[in-house]
């Protein structure tokens, strides 16, 4: 471990030599312009110009405060959750985001269109005029924000007049976060043109459904977490996580932060869970695949997140941190 890491009694002068030592010791390639039509790549770095400083050092304070250290520097470090904290600043991420929520299905690809899809949105507007009817059937449904996260509404049609002027409301209230937890390193929802919107429920109006979620690191998958809530919770109360190794087999003795980690066997469609997630994630250096598994052979692309927990995801023990991060060489990123 570098002798960099500091107690969490580290003071401002302590935080600030720490934050000029990392940004003098490292070299990194001028912005990436586009050409040949690919995508624009860009760092965090560059994305806040002068205001870099101010918020690297935010957020080391807040890194500071979850794990009660600071993390080693970028071609020093080893865990994953050190590597996805470094990476919202240094590693070059495609624009337009595919953390935008409406455009995830454009990142299935063609041969997997028979196997996975996107959830069904039956209305989007970036104005908060919402609906008083839908065009579907009557029942439950999921709003949205596709540039945020937990901006979710479970909601049922038909409802009444006060109902939908609450709902105006709540839209308005997401649709004016255009700089989504900008100061806390996610600089890319800031990219992203907001706008709410509804989707089915994938869990036909129940209070959970199989979702997993697939950590990916250059294509392959390195570990997956299911989430459990508390019953009636409506996604918002946890009641502990299921974590799996690469191979979907449950891990014992791991824990994150103080979530209880729930045994489970893995779904009877496991190797076509594996499948769509590798596939989806090749393009990306890391990736956070989300899929749901509703009823056997249904497979549904929920998101993709670039930075799962903002690099703040405590592990016990940090071993099994560092065996995730292990195969992400971050020397790729520096000049």
């Amino acid at each position: 471990m570098s002798n960099m890491k500091k107690e969490i009694n580290t003071n401002q002068a302590e935080l600030v030599a720490y934050t000029s030592k990392l940004l003098n010791s490292l070299r990194l390639p001028p912005p990436e312009l586009p050409k040949n039509n690919k995508r624009l790549k860009m760092r965090g770095e560059y994305f806040y110009g002068k205001r870099f400083p101010k918020v690297l050092l935010g957020n080391l304070r807040a890194y500071q405060g979850f794990f009660e250290c600071l993390p080693d520097f970028p071609l020093e470090c080893e865990t994953l959750n050190e590597k996805l904290f470094w990476s919202k600043f240094f590693t070059p991420l495609d624009i337009p985001t595919p953390a935008d929520k409406l455009t995830v299905g454009n990142f299935i690809p063609g041969h997997l269109r028979d196997k996975v899809r996107p959830a069904k949105v039956h209305w989007i507007s970036d104005r908060p005029d919402f609906p008083d009817q839908i065009n579907g059937p009557d029942g439950s449904y999921f709003l949205k924000a596709n540039n945020s996260w937990r901006t979710v509404k479970r909601i049922n049609f038909p409802m009444a007049a006060d109902e939908i002027e609450e709902l105006r409301h709540l839209g308005s209230i997401w649709l004016g976060k255009k700089n989504f937890n900008l100061m806390g390193g996610e600089w890319w929802y800031s990219t992203i043109n907001p706008k709410i919107y509804i989707e089915e429920d994938v869990t036909d109006g129940g209070n959970s459904c199989a979702e997993y979620k697939f950590q990916c690191i250059g294509g392959e998958v390195v570990c997956i977490f299911q989430e459990y809530y508390v019953s009636g919770s409506a996604r918002k109360e946890y009641e502990g996580v299921g974590i799996y190794n690469k191979d979907f087999e449950w891990v014992e003795g791991v824990e994150i932060g103080e979530l209880k980690n729930i045994k489970a066997d893995p779904p009877p469609d496991s190797k076509m869970l594996l499948e769509v997630a590798r596939e989806i994630a090749k393009p990306f250096d890391a990736i956070r695949v989300d899929l749901y598994n509703p009823k056997p052979k249904t497979i549904i692309l929920g998101e993709l997140t670039i930075c799962d927990a903002a690099g703040f995801a405590q592990f016990e023990p940090r071993s099994f941190d560092a065996e995730l991060g292990s195969s992400w060489d971050f020397t790729q990123y520096f000049a």
